[in-house]
């Protein structure tokens, strides 16, 4: 339990820390074995070093003791995906991801050309619009986060997995969903692998390109 400040209450600098556990017996305090476990969720690259994340925590891949192989087959290589991590790449959308009922990535957002009043809809995976709203007097230029929480326009929490977003105009033109930044990890969701873009979700088959260094 630690909230990132050092013992006279000042944040201490930005960065990755360890720790360690001692408990008090009668010969005095002796460390314990702390360990984690569990499916690796995604591998995240901050700096120069890349981490495992398992039920939310990150782990350096140093300090794995075992692999177990999962029995199904499925043929799955993350291999290829892992290879865009800190590469700075342009995708035609980005991804909203639920998860229990409730949107665990980042929202992304649009950008207008000229001040005016969308509609957004929400959209699964099958093509059909679960939610929609209407948003006046958006203005051009601004980089407008989009405002869902994974919920239908019944109220009622969609079904877990990624959806898309579409924008339109008053005049019905369809704005520019495409985003562009640095792949900073990778995300294993039911054998299938994500880009984190800047914290927003990206299939890599909706890359576009990819910026040279």
């Amino acid at each position: 339990e630690w909230d990132g400040t050092d013992n006279s209450g000042e944040a201490v600098a930005d960065g990755t820390y360890k720790y360690s556990v001692l408990a008090s017996t009668e010969s005095g305090f002796q460390p314990v074995y702390t360990t984690i476990s569990g499916e690796v969720e995604s591998i995240l690259h901050q700096g120069d070093k890349e981490y495992l994340v398992i039920n939310g925590v990150l782990l350096s891949p140093d300090s794995v003791v075992e692999i177990k192989e999962v029995d199904e087959d499925t043929g799955f290589d993350p291999g290829s995906s892992l290879d865009y991590i800190g590469k700075n790449i342009n995708a035609s959308v980005g991804l909203i991801y639920v998860k229990d009922g409730a949107v665990k990535s980042k929202l992304p957002t649009y950008k207008l050309d000229e001040d005016d009043a969308v509609l957004v809809n929400i959209i699964n995976a099958s093509g059909e619009i679960v939610a929609n709203y209407y948003q006046s007097d958006v203005a051009k230029d601004e980089d407008i986060e989009v405002d869902w929480d994974g919920t239908d326009n019944d109220n009622a929490a969609v079904s877990d997995g990624y959806y898309v977003y579409q924008v339109v105009t008053a005049e019905g033109a369809e704005v520019d969903s495409s985003l562009k930044g640095e792949v900073t990890g990778v995300y294993f969701e039911n054998n299938w692998h994500y880009l984190d873009v800047d914290g927003v979700r990206v299939a890599p088959g909706s890359i576009t390109s990819i910026e040279s260094n």
